[in-house]
C-alpha cells in the first residue's frame, strides 16, 4: 500500500501537494488510517479472487468470435443472476465465509458491504434480462437450440415454438410446417445424443438436420451465430456493407429487424 501511495504522489498526472490533493492519494490514506485495514482488505481480496473469476468467464466468453454462443447466453446470465441472488443473502462462497467468519470484529460491517455490491450488481442484471423487443430474440434462441432447455421435455409445444419462432427475425418467412418438422428433428437428434451421454454439439446437430430441412437450419445457424457484443455486431453488419460504408439506403427490413438485437448489449 505504501509503494501505490509512492507511485500516486509522484507519477500521477495531477501530482498531490497541500494545493492540489490528489483525490486517489487521500482515499488510499484514508482507508490504511482504518481500524484493521488490512483484515477487511484481505476479505475483499477474497470474495473478488473466489467469484469474479466466473464474471471474468462469461465476459470472454461474450467477447469469444470463434465459436457460436447466443444459444447459451440467457442461460449464462441466468445461473450468474442466480449466484447474485443467493450471495445478495449473504451465502458465500467458501473461501469467502471462512473469512468473514475468521474476522469476527469486521464480519457484519463486510457482510453488509458485500451485501449492498451483490445487490446492485442484481439489480443491474436484472433490468438488462427484463424482457423487452431487443432482448427477447436471444431468450428465444435459448429456449429454442440451449441444450439444457432442449432437452427438458419429451413432447413438443407446437404453439409455443412457433411463438418463440416469431420472435427471431431469421425464421421469418419460412413455413410453419418446415418449421415445426426441422424442429422436430433437431429435438429427436439431441435427445439422442443426451442419451448417449455424449456433450452435444449444437453445430453439428444443426448441419446434419440441413440435409432435410435446408431453409430451418440454416435460420438455425445464423441463430445460434448472432453476434453478442460490439466487435461482432460490426463485423455482422460489414457482410451486408452497410454500416462500415455508412451506405443506409441499401438497409434491408430483415438487416433492421436483426439489427433490434444488437441493442441488448
Amino acid at each position: 500500500m505504501n509503494t501505490c501511495l509512492f507511485s500516486q504522489q509522484n507519477f500521477t498526472l495531477h501530482p498531490s501537494s497541500p494545493e492540489n490533493p490528489n483525490s486517489s492519494v487521500l482515499l488510499l490514506m484514508e482507508c490504511c488510517s482504518e481500524p484493521n485495514f488490512n483484515q477487511k482488505l484481505k476479505i475483499q481480496m477474497t470474495f473478488i479472487s473466489e467469484f469474479c473469476p466466473r464474471i471474468m468467464k462469461l465476459i470472454d466468453n461474450l467477447e469469444g468470435t470463434s465459436y457460436p454462443f447466443a444459444h447459451l447466453l440467457w442461460d449464462k446470465l441466468e445461473d450468474l443472476k442466480s449466484s447474485l441472488e443467493r450471495q445478495s443473502q449473504e451465502y458465500y462462497d467458501e473461501k469467502t465465509s471462512l473469512c468473514l467468519k475468521d474476522n469476527v470484529e469486521n464480519g457484519e460491517c463486510m457482510k453488509n458491504m458485500l451485501r449492498l455490491a451483490c445487490e446492485k450488481s442484481l439489480n443491474k442484471l436484472s433490468k438488462h434480462m427484463n424482457l423487452n423487443e431487443t432482448n427477447e430474440a436471444f431468450f428465444n434462441i435459448s429456449q429454442l437450440f440451449s441444450p439444457s432447455v432442449a432437452v427438458s421435455s419429451s413432447t413438443l409445444n407446437i404453439s409455443a415454438l412457433l411463438d418463440s419462432f416469431s420472435k427471431i427475425p431469421f425464421f421469418h418467412g419460412i413455413p410453419q410446417i418446415e418449421l415445426v418438422d426441422g424442429y422436430s428433428n433437431f429435438h429427436r437428434l439431441i435427445r439422442r445424443s443426451i442419451a448417449l451421454n455424449e456433450i452435444p454439439n449444437i453445430e453439428d446437430i444443426l448441419l446434419a438436420v440441413k440435409l432435410n430441412f435446408p431453409s430451418f437450419a440454416e435460420a438455425a445457424l445464423q441463430s445460434i451465430w448472432s453476434p453478442t457484443n460490439s466487435v461482432d455486431a460490426e463485423r455482422f453488419f460489414s457482410i451486408y456493407n452497410v454500416v462500415v460504408t455508412d451506405r443506409r439506403t441499401t438497409l434491408k427490413e430483415s438487416n433492421v429487424e436483426i439489427s433490434t438485437m444488437l441493442s441488448f448489449n
